[in-house]
């Protein structure tokens, strides 16, 4: 491990977030520039929804991977940071994946019932 990655380690919290988030878009630049450019998205103009969302999904899909590097450079494993893949950790993943959808369901079912959404078919 080079001394400056170990000076980084070492740095106060904010400087070390700071640096998280430059490696994570400077490992990004490589993958958003290509897409960008074949869904004809200019970075002046405003993107819109169809260009907006493959952006965002290969920003956050190159998240483990950093997430897997930053813990193998500090030496951490993930239970260190309250990951354990156990049985309760899955039950609780599928309980707020349900509330979250039963949620969404009930607030455009609500909206649908006063009015508010008109459904095109």
């Amino acid at each position: 491990m080079s001394t400056f990655v170990k000076s980084l380690l070492e740095a106060p919290a904010p400087l070390t977030i700071g640096a998280f988030f430059v490696v994570w878009v400077l490992m990004w630049l490589p993958l958003a520039i290509p897409l960008a450019i074949v869904l004809q998205w200019r970075p002046p103009n405003v993107p819109t929804v169809a260009q907006k969302i493959p952006l965002v999904l290969s920003l956050y899909a190159i998240a483990p991977l950093l997430l897997w590097w930053t813990a193998h450079l500090t030496g951490a494993s993930f239970s260190q940071y309250g990951f354990t893949p156990t049985a309760s950790l899955l039950t609780s993943l599928a309980a707020g994946l349900g509330l979250g959808v039963l949620g969404v369901v009930l607030l455009f079912g609500l909206e649908t019932g006063l009015g508010w959404i008109a459904w095109q078919p």
